[in-house]
């Protein structure tokens, strides 16, 4: 056993790229550290393209959120406004009106405001046509 070992020690390294040399190395510790530092670096990335789109995912929520409030704080408006449409002075009733559609968040707000108005026209039409 001890003459083996002294007759591969002492033979020179097959040179690099051969044959020779790819059977040694596919069978040697090392193709175990490249393949582990491959699968480091692709859970790297992996865990990098996560990140960005939890944090996409997150900006999202908090911009919707922050709509949400937006729309939340209209609408207390809106309702404000629309109960108080008859018992409030029309010019009033009117800047209060445009106040509303300037600030609508969407299209349905406005639709809303447009609503509004169309009621409120039609309590004004009432109230100033005669008696039949």
């Amino acid at each position: 056993m001890g003459t083996v070992l002294a007759a591969t020690a002492a033979l020179p390294p097959p040179a690099f790229n051969t044959w020779a040399w790819w059977s040694i190395f596919l069978v040697s510790p090392a193709v175990a550290g490249f393949a582990a530092l491959g699968a480091a670096v692709f859970a790297w990335r992996g865990v990098q393209s996560r990140i960005r789109e939890d944090r996409a995912a997150a900006a999202l929520v908090r911009s919707n959120e922050l709509e949400d409030r937006g729309f939340d704080g209209w609408w207390d408006r809106f309702q404000w406004t629309a109960d108080r449409l008859g018992t409030l002075d029309p010019l009033a009733a009117v800047h209060l009106l445009k106040a509303l559609a300037d600030d609508a968040p969407d299209d349905v707000a406005l639709a809303l405001v447009a609503a509004a108005s169309a009621r409120y026209r039609d309590e004004d039409d009432d109230e100033e046509a005669p008696d039949a």
